[in-house]
């Protein structure tokens, strides 16, 4: 079998390569879609041309996040398809599916949507991230690849949701303009959304559930983190939510007037500028920060431990490969590694050293998650691979320095 790309190593062994878990996916994309189909019509078909105007701004108005995940994914990258595809996937499919679900539960009960909203969305934001567990388990080896990929949910979700505002409520009002100022003046100045952080809470809890030895512990923190969102979900939704909007709006607005020097009975001379989107971003980035304390907590101490968790798993699990895997000044660096950089390989071309080295930590994260599993490491072929590729890689080096 051909392992030479990091997707089909990712992939060795899932149950797509066997034709029950081909129907099980059919199926479940198929059964998911038709339950939607409503809601794809809303979305793609009703303004297609001002949702796809509106997903590109938020692709600027969310670059911050999308390079913050790019970083921490530095010393794993998942598989391009797989990274970007969860974006896209929660975007075009399982966004329209959580719409839906919404739609149905106003039709046929009489809750309100603070008490079950957060019990239906952040479900469907981290579905990616369940189906990835089970088709394709080596994808999520640590509480990182949780929080990452929950995070990558919850940022489609937020590009939808805006687009969604922009394109079917805006829009059909105000026009064009309400894509640069209703869409913008609804942004935080962080760049980010609560959705994509209350998915990266979600997936964090499940990366660390689905990965601890302590197995009580790991369904503990799964049902905790996703309790603690769904629950601070509805409070968003409902009057804690509106308190801060209100007082992070007060806020802002207090900070614009001394800025501009006006009083505060005489703001409504700003309506409509710049500086009234501006105190509506502030407002919205005190609310996001408001409702997010403890989460952003949770996510701060899961970073820091799971960067340390990383360097360790790359010292552990190359200590003892050969110098054509590893040398000696290689694992040096190895162990050398600090928490916000990564170790260099020397006598490379720049290129090709990072090539190397992200095949090595590859391995390192391949060989533990076998040995969690219970496997010999020095069978599985993908272990094999790996320190084949790095090999190749440096014959390929040596070759090109020869004279001609």
């Amino acid at each position: 079998m051909n392992l030479n790309t990091q997707l089909r190593r990712v992939l060795y062994n899932s149950p797509l390569h066997r034709t029950g878990g081909k129907i099980a996916l059919a199926a479940i994309v198929i059964g998911l879609f038709v339950y939607a189909i409503p809601n794809f019509q809303k979305y793609y078909l009703t303004q297609p041309v001002q949702m796809l105007a509106g997903l590109a701004v938020t692709v600027v108005l969310y670059l911050p996040t999308i390079l913050v995940l790019y970083f921490l994914d530095r010393r794993e990258r998942e598989a391009k398809l797989l990274y970007w595809g969860t974006i896209a996937a929660v975007i075009f499919f399982f966004g329209p599916v959580a719409s839906r679900t919404i739609h149905l539960f106003h039709e046929y009960t009489s809750l309100s949507d603070w008490q079950f909203v957060g019990f239906v969305e952040e479900p469907i934001k981290i579905l990616p991230l369940i189906l990835l567990l089970i088709f394709a388990r080596p994808a999520v080896n640590g509480t990182r690849d949780g929080l990452i990929y929950g995070a990558l949910g919850g940022l489609g979700f937020a590009m939808l949701e805006s687009s969604a505002y922009f394109a079917l409520v805006d829009y059909p009002d105000l026009g064009w303009s309400a894509l640069f100022t209703q869409t913008i003046g609804r942004a935080t100045l962080l760049g980010t959304d609560i959705h994509i952080l209350f998915a990266a809470t979600v997936g964090a809890a499940i990366g660390y559930g689905v990965n601890t030895k302590k197995r009580w512990l790991g369904v503990l923190a799964i049902i905790g983190g996703f309790l603690l969102v769904a629950l601070t979900h509805g409070l968003q939704d409902h009057t804690l939510g509106k308190i801060l909007g209100v007082g992070g709006t007060a806020i802002s607005g207090m900070i614009i007037a001394t800025l501009k020097g006006l009083p505060i009975e005489q703001m409504d001379k700003i309506a409509g500028t710049p500086w009234y989107y501006l105190m509506l971003s502030m407002g919205s980035t005190i609310a996001l920060i408001g409702i997010n304390l403890i989460n952003l907590v949770i996510l701060f101490v899961a970073l820091w431990k799971s960067g340390d968790t990383e360097r360790r798993v790359v010292r552990e699990q190359l200590k003892g490969e050969p110098e054509s895997v590893i040398t000696p000044e290689e694992y040096a660096g190895a162990e050398a590694e600090r928490r916000l950089h990564l170790r260099m390989v020397p006598g490379y071309p720049k290129e090709l050293a990072k090539k190397i080295r992200s095949l090595q930590n590859e391995l390192g994260f391949r060989k533990d998650f076998v040995q969690r599993h219970g496997s010999e490491i020095d069978n599985d072929p993908p272990v094999l691979a790996l320190r084949q590729l790095i090999e190749a890689e440096r014959v390929t080096a040596a070759s090109a320095r020869k004279p001609v």
